[in-house]
């Protein structure tokens, strides 16, 4: 019976090939989508002016080189995440302990990778580099920061809850909220509702 149960979590081989070629197809667009949204730029008169027109497979369109650079974060955060799940995919689906339950989490993986190294960027933006132009960042600091943040995206949300806490330090004196309640969740444990 155990047997029949294990083998009814491991998803069917289909399943396994269908995700490791998703796999392979998303890198390759993510590294493609990299190359053609690099920001280019053209020297006039001794000056080194930014190309906002670019085009992605026959779509032709312009971006000002912030919007250009939040595009790679969001492409460059998936891509952490991604080296996340295709690790963990390759282990899994190699000691046979591979089960359906994860599928939806190796499925959203890139997304929340790009949410997280998004919010990082905003952060690092907003708080140490104030004022500062687009033309001016470190665009390869920028997005290492961002494939670390994919990557670690468990880790860099501890982090910016760190950093929250730290900021704006909050006290919760409401009256008539849930015992036991530290903002982390809504519900009392079965010990405090007695």
């Amino acid at each position: 019976m155990d047997t029949d149960n294990e083998n009814n979590k491991f998803p069917a081989g289909w399943v396994i090939n269908l995700m490791g070629i998703s796999f392979i197809v998303l890198f390759v667009l993510l590294g493609l989508l990299i190359y053609a949204l690099w920001p280019c730029f053209k020297e006039i008169d001794n000056k080194e002016v930014y190309i906002e027109k670019t085009s992605i497979w026959c779509w032709e369109f312009s971006l000002s080189l912030e919007q250009r650079t939040i595009i790679l974060v969001l492409i460059t955060g998936a891509i952490g995440s991604f080296i996340h799940a295709v690790g963990s995919f390759a282990s899994f689906v190699g000691e046979g302990t591979m089960e359906k339950s994860w599928i939806w989490w190796y499925l959203l993986r890139p997304f929340e990778g790009m949410a997280v190294a998004f919010i990082f960027y905003l952060v690092f933006r907003g708080g140490l580099l104030t004022s500062t132009p687009a033309e001016s960042l470190n665009l390869y600091g920028v997005l290492t920061l961002s494939g670390l943040a994919g990557l670690f995206s468990d880790r860099a949300t501890l982090k910016l809850r760190e950093i929250f806490d730290t900021l704006f330090q909050p006290k919760d004196e409401r009256s008539g909220k849930l015992k036991g309640n530290n903002g982390e969740g809504t519900e009392d444990t079965d010990e405090e509702k007695s």
